[in-house]
């Protein structure tokens, strides 16, 4: 069974803006749009998962008005080009054999970063002169996930490893942040580590 680490957050694109999701009329859908203020941000659970080679992919699910949206990438039925929809429902299933198209990599060499799909033809995720978070076939290092309620460095919740001295040091006398247990499957006990969420400020 994969286990995976899991943080409640923001996420925020360069220049001061947030993600947000949003209704499309003319469309009947909902998209992932910008903008300029915290206070309109969708929460935003990012959900770190080891893959065999050890390299950690990343799995998203956006939260407004109470319901759950999972950004995916696809091609689409018609023009068979790559696209990014909205996925109705929260992620619930095991990530052992976790579809490829929920799945996005992390790159970066700096405090903002760019995220590629998984899934095939691996394209970025990206900002449209709309406003409107799309995909393109170039890097767009301009997303990173911000913890606004907390002293830690926001492209901390990206690396591939989670410095836990940050995240102890901040909630020493305040929370217990890490926690372990135990999960039951099969008959064995299997040892995680988990982060507690914590709810991006409105």
């Amino acid at each position: 069974m994969i286990t995976y680490e899991e943080v409640t957050t923001c996420f925020e694109i360069s220049g001061g803006k947030y993600a947000k999701v949003e209704f499309k009329r003319t469309t009947g859908t909902h998209q992932l749009v910008v903008k300029h203020s915290q206070k309109s941000a969708s929460d935003l659970t990012v959900y770190k998962v080891p893959l065999q080679d050890k390299s950690v992919v990343m799995a998203f699910c956006f939260k407004q008005n109470k319901t759950n949206y999972r950004p995916l990438v696809e091609r689409d039925p018609v023009t068979k080009d790559a696209i990014v929809k909205l996925s109705l429902g929260p992620i619930n299933q095991p990530f052992d054999g976790f579809p490829e198209k929920y799945l996005f990599r992390w790159e970066t060499n700096d405090e903002y970063g760019s995220l590629r799909s998984v899934a095939e033809p691996e394209q970025y995720l990206s900002v449209s002169q709309g406003l409107v978070i799309t995909l393109s076939s170039e890097p767009y290092p301009g997303f990173r996930f911000k913890p606004t309620n907390l002293n830690i460095p926001a492209n901390s919740l990206a690396s591939r490893n989670i410095v836990l001295s940050q995240f102890s040091s901040v909630c020493s006398d305040h929370c217990t942040l890490l926690s372990h247990r135990r999960k039951r499957k099969r008959g064995k006990y299997q040892k995680s580590l988990s982060i507690h969420p914590y709810p991006c400020t409105k």
